[in-house]
């Protein structure tokens, strides 16, 4: 949702989101060595010609999940390693959903390239989704320094890439891959050209319905972790299709993944606003009811907020809240 769409229960999701946070499944299930493996080999060149089980065994380095919104007052955060929470102007520090160190299998040093995954579920901003990007991969830049590089030794800094999965894409713009990266250009004359300053790659991961993915084996299977199937049809799917065998609590984790995939905030609230039908603004109305509840917001906010949203009369809405505020 936009910002400027934001209304008060709107509002009330970005302030609780410490609390009701949608994603933090999916961030779990990710942060699991035989995901990270199959991310790392599909979109991170390093490790493309390893196998699962040689990047497997070099994902030494804690993963650090994020808990927290990217402002510093409406969250906590759970470290789980390297800090995800970056220094930026002092007044906000961007917290990463996913960042770790990783080094090729075959590298003496523990550190070879940084690595950031994001799940991006709204795409409608009042900003370019690739500015974010870029402005993640420069704080990831910024973060080694007094780490992995310090002083003026700027020769000891490792490269940055940074993975945005967008599960709900455009629909031309389903199962794509974007690519924003520095690279070297003759701009005049004729220079020799290396690979310096070749330090940051983000990759933006469309995904789309599976079977579409083509001959991305890696792509589709994003497709199914993320997509609108039940937890069954998934998981035979990661199995049978992948070669992905799940331990207990991989498996408990990516259920509870596909269960708040398939909640209210995707398939609920914002299928009301989009689709503007009859069936599909109840959908969202009783999806915002349900979250207003549960969040305790008061019964006039909420009335208000559905007013907002909606357009809809202060009778109506009150009718609604009194039917289904339980």
């Amino acid at each position: 949702m936009s910002d400027e769409k934001l209304n008060s229960v709107g509002r009330a999701l970005e302030k609780y989101n410490n609390k009701i946070d949608k994603d933090m499944p999916a961030k779990r299930f990710l942060s699991f060595k035989p995901i990270l493996a199959r991310i790392l080999k599909g979109f991170i060149p390093e490790f493309a010609n390893y196998s699962i089980s040689e990047i497997i065994g070099c994902l030494v380095n804690p993963v650090e999940i994020a808990t927290k919104a990217v402002f510093p007052d409406e969250a906590d955060v759970r470290f789980v390693s390297a800090n995800t929470e970056g220094n930026s102007d002092g007044n906000s520090r961007t917290t990463f959903d996913i960042r770790f160190y990783v080094a090729e299998p075959s590298s003496k040093d523990p550190v070879c390239v940084l690595i950031n995954i994001e799940i991006q579920n709204e795409l409608k901003l009042p900003y370019p989704l690739e500015n974010r990007g870029v402005y993640y991969m420069c704080e990831n830049i910024v973060d080694q320094h007094g780490t992995v590089w310090r002083d003026s030794n700027y020769q000891d800094m490792v490269k940055t890439y940074s993975v945005w999965i967008c599960p709900h894409p455009d629909k031309k713009e389903a199962n794509t891959i974007k690519e924003i990266s520095l690279c070297q250009k003759k701009a005049y004359g004729d220079p020799t050209l290396n690979n310096k300053g070749d330090l940051m790659t983000c990759y933006f991961v469309n995904l789309g319905d599976y079977g579409n993915a083509g001959s991305n084996n890696f792509l589709g299977l994003l497709d199914v972790i993320f997509g609108k199937m039940t937890f069954e049809q998934k998981l035979e799917l990661v199995e049978s299709k992948f070669d992905l065998k799940l331990k207990k609590d991989e498996e408990g984790e990516f259920q509870k993944m596909t269960i708040a995939n398939n909640g209210y905030y995707v398939e609920g609230f914002d299928d009301g606003v989009k689709k503007g039908s009859t069936d599909g603004e109840k959908k969202g109305i009783l999806a915002m009811i349900n979250f207003a509840r549960k969040q305790k917001i008061a019964k006039a906010e909420l009335v208000e907020s559905l007013m907002e949203e909606y357009d809809i009369s202060q009778v109506d809405a009150n009718e609604y809240v009194n039917k289904y505020y339980k």
